[in-house]
């Protein structure tokens, strides 16, 4: 079982190390990124999502997805503003489908144990994608999937990714 772990383990670092056009930005990066928007103990905090009690901490929770997403929208379309009809001219935003279609693998997924399975795909989604806006995204479903460990876990990823489709759709996302 650990060989199959290590194997999954090896395929997403392959996948998220890939750099189109030099505009992968190293996994530091990410996570300082993240750490911006809920902490340094972010990922405990969004796994726990569903047993947040406070009203205002959840709000909070909330907002700062919503800010993660607009912050990044502009960001990148400040970015490739021209880049992205010269060099890039096949250069996507992120849709809702992409994050909708990691979503349909992981919402039939009841157990936290098969959980691990979906990292392949976060991989695969990730490695064709042409921006670092789903890469990032990518991550960091990839990062809170590795410390899922109870249902409790899951089930506030699964309200997590939700949110983040929710809102990108609210934002303007395709």
């Amino acid at each position: 079982m650990e060989d199959w772990k290590k194997k999954i383990d090896d395929y997403s670092k392959k996948h998220f190390a890939q750099s189109d056009y030099s505009l992968q930005r190293d996994e530091k990066q990410f996570i300082k990124n993240f750490e911006q928007y809920w902490g340094k103990d972010y990922l405990n905090l969004i796994l726990s999502l569903g047993s947040i009690k406070n009203a205002d901490e959840y709000n909070n929770l909330i907002d700062n997805v919503k800010k993660f997403l607009t912050d990044k929208r502009e960001f990148f379309s400040f970015r490739f503003k021209k880049i992205e009809q010269e060099r890039f001219p096949r250069y996507q935003k992120i849709t809702t489908s992409q994050i909708r279609n990691v979503l349909a693998k992981i919402k039939p997924i009841a157990d936290e144990k098969e959980i691990i399975t979906i990292r392949p795909v976060l991989a695969y989604t990730a490695g064709r994608a042409t921006n670092d806006e789903i890469k990032e995204i990518m991550f960091l479903f990839e990062q809170l999937v590795k410390k899922i460990k109870t249902k409790e876990h899951l089930e506030s990823f699964k309200d997590f990714v939700e949110a983040i489709i929710s809102y990108h759709r609210y934002l303007g996302g395709k």
